[in-house]
């Protein structure tokens, strides 16, 4: 049996590996979802509702999957 000290640290390293996922997912959905839009408006391909539309999207998710990897690395798991 592993000794506790060691199950934490494993256990700490995994919750942190975990939250730099969400946190890359993150900023992939903003890139994706929020620049993407407001190029595409700048480029005149999508009309200006549907360009807001899908950055405050964009935005939304990008907060949630932020939000999920900040509760990984701040909750205590026991």
């Amino acid at each position: 049996m592993a000794p506790i000290r060691e199950t934490r640290e494993r256990d700490k390293s995994r919750r942190e590996k975990e939250a730099e996922y969400w946190f890359g997912l993150s900023k992939i959905v903003f890139t994706a979802m929020v620049v993407g839009s407001v190029m595409s408006y700048f480029g005149n391909t999508l009309d200006g509702l549907t360009c807001t539309l899908i950055a405050i999207v964009g935005i939304l998710a990008t907060y949630a999957l932020y939000y999920i990897g900040h509760l990984l690395l701040t909750t205590d798991r026991k």
